[in-house]
C-alpha cells in the first residue's frame, strides 16, 4: 500500500536585478545602492522548511550590520558602516536563503528608523556575489535614469 504525502514546493517567477530596480523606480519610498557585506547572528534565522516553521512567517526582523560602500555619483564609493534590518519572509515553509559575512548588492530601504532590507523566499533586494553587470545596471538606473522597463513574465 502506498501513501501520498502532499508536496511541499515553492514556484517563483524569475528574479534579477532588473525587478528590484524598476520596483525602487516606481516606488515612493528612498533606497540605497550599496555593496559589502551584512553581519548577523545566523541562529536568528529561522531555518527554510524545517519542523518548527509550519506556518507563514509575514515578517521575522533580524538586526544585522552593513559595512561596505554605498552608490554615489562616482560609483560605490562612499563608505558605509550601518545598523540594518533584515525583514524576512518565509511562504509555505520556506525563507529567504541569507549567509552573513559574504559580498552582497544591497538596496536599502530608508525609513525613519534606518536602513531595511527585504529578504524573501522568491526574490530579495539583495544579491550575493553581485556581477560587474549588475553593479553596471544599478549605477545606469541610478546615476542616468537608464532603468530597465517592468519586466515580463
Amino acid at each position: 500500500m502506498t501513501l501520498a504525502a502532499p508536496l511541499h514546493a515553492l514556484s517563483c517567477a524569475p528574479h534579477g536585478v532588473d525587478n528590484v530596480l524598476h520596483k525602487i523606480k516606481t516606488s515612493p519610498d528612498g533606497y540605497v545602492a550599496a555593496v559589502g557585506t551584512l553581519s548577523y547572528n545566523p541562529a536568528h534565522v529561522p531555518k527554510s522548511h524545517s519542523e518548527t516553521l509550519s506556518i507563514d512567517l509575514d515578517e521575522f526582523r533580524i538586526k544585522a550590520r552593513f559595512k561596505g560602500k554605498t552608490l554615489g555619483r562616482s560609483g560605490f564609493k562612499t563608505p558605509v558602516d550601518s545598523p540594518v534590518t533584515i525583514e524576512l519572509s518565509c511562504f509555505n515553509g520556506w525563507c529567504a536563503f541569507l549567509e552573513p559575512d559574504r559580498q552582497v548588492l544591497a538596496f536599502l530601504k530608508v525609513t525613519p528608523k534606518g536602513y531595511t532590507l527585504a529578504a524573501d523566499p522568491c526574490g530579495s533586494d539583495m544579491f550575493f556575489d553581485p556581477k560587474p553587470k549588475m553593479l553596471k545596471a544599478t549605477q545606469d538606473c541610478y546615476l542616468r535614469g537608464k532603468c530597465p522597463p517592468k519586466p515580463r513574465f
